[in-house]
């Protein structure tokens, strides 16, 4: 699916020895700058019209102005809200929106951040979360469902921004790609030393969060993960409660494409979600 860009071992030893350095208050801007690698307009951009996609535009809950790209299937099974990684844009995931589409047989929709592409504002923890809100409410609309009747999916930093949406307002089911169990261990895994609790404004808390979603959950992760070792999609796995399934990726990395079992993990989910519907309308 994304990817997670710009030498990331690279970036954390560097947020790591800097927070260290600094005073929090002085920190938050370097820190976001560190976290997030966001490509705006036009960088990424051409023309899509092959693909039958339409612009979203939408807004956050504080006025931020977000954009997003849509697929329509003709006969969905299902509706999927995409969070993409830490770098570049909205872009980067078209391949994955048509794979939804020909592949999975659902609508999707893929959104920027802030900051990202040609999304308003800056990155942070939070305003993520409320972009992600966003970007559903506007998926709700358009699809006439109701918000928890949507499929969250994440890659890596964005499986965090999907757990939490999950957790904290339900979803009909959660896919969790490349997922850590948050930003400060992932960063003692470059920087032992460093309290990350202490010093990082942004924790991302996934495996604390995960706990409190109860719908369908797959978890799938790559065996040969250099940037975001396995163990934490086992314990992301082991944390989160109600149907579940985790897949271990055998000898995939962070970003390479999706594997045939991977491919038929996610049908399975999908139709999981269906099976569950149909149960309760009885």
């Amino acid at each position: 699916m994304n990817v997670f860009h710009s030498q990331p071992i690279a970036n954390f030893l560097l947020l790591a020895c800097t927070l260290a350095a600094c005073s929090l208050t002085g920190c938050r801007a370097l820190e976001n700058q560190l976290i997030y690698n966001p490509s705006v307009y036009p960088n990424g951009w051409n023309d899509f019209a092959d693909l039958e996609i339409e612009e979203a535009n939408f807004v956050a809950d504080d006025g931020t102005q977000l954009h997003g790209l849509f697929a329509q299937h003709p006969n969905p099974k299902a509706v999927l809200l995409f969070a993409h990684g830490r770098a570049g844009n909205v872009t980067s995931s078209v391949n994955s929106l048509a794979k939804f589409i020909e592949r999975h047989q659902v609508s999707a929709m893929v959104f920027d951040y802030r900051g990202f592409g040609r999304s308003e504002g800056s990155p942070n923890e939070e305003g993520l979360y409320l972009d992600a809100r966003g970007a559903r409410r506007w998926l709700a609309g358009r699809t006439g469902l109701a918000e928890n009747e949507i499929i969250l999916m994440g890659h890596s930093l964005g499986a965090a921004v999907a757990i939490e949406l999950a957790a904290t307002d339900g979803a009909k089911g959660l896919i969790v790609e490349c997922g850590f169990t948050s930003l400060a261990r992932l960063v003692r895994r470059y920087a032992p030393i460093v309290p990350a609790e202490l010093i990082l404004t942004s924790q991302f808390h996934s495996l604390e969060r995960i706990k409190s979603y109860e719908g369908p959950t797959l978890v799938a992760h790559g065996s040969e993960d250099k940037i975001i070792p396995l163990k934490h999609g086992i314990q992301l796995f082991e944390a989160s409660g109600g149907q579940k399934r985790f897949l271990r990726i055998e000898g995939n990395g962070h970003a390479d494409a999706p594997t045939i079992d991977y491919q038929l993990a996610i049908d399975d989910l999908i139709e999981s979600t269906i099976v569950t519907t149909a149960s309760n309308t009885l």
